[in-house]
């Protein structure tokens, strides 16, 4: 197989988003040499295992719990600013700071 059926096999396998890019950035396989190619897809697969390593950092962190208490007394419940009624006011909250 010759460079340049290698390159628009490759190019015509690459998943939707990386054409889709390619596209955008007004990418011709044909005008460009098989290293070329390659370094482009590499660099399309560093951005994607960046992203996945950001997207599992994310997940990985515990949201508090919030509780309420259970007496519905309004001296016992206090206010914040993103949490609504609940066992501290915006002063105190860890999220606001």
């Amino acid at each position: 197989m010759s460079n340049d059926e290698l390159i628009k096999t490759l190019y015509h396998a690459l998943p939707g988003s990386w054409m889709t890019n390619l596209v955008m950035q007004g990418f011709n396989y044909a005008h460009h040499s098989l290293a070329t190619f390659l370094e482009i897809c590499e660099r399309f697969e560093s951005l994607e295992s960046a992203k996945d390593k950001h997207t599992e950092f994310k997940s990985s962190r515990k949201r508090k719990k919030i509780t309420f208490s259970d007496d519905n007394s309004s001296s016992s419940r206090k206010y914040c600013l993103i949490h609504g009624l609940c066992t501290h006011d915006s002063n105190d909250c860890t999220d606001l700071k």
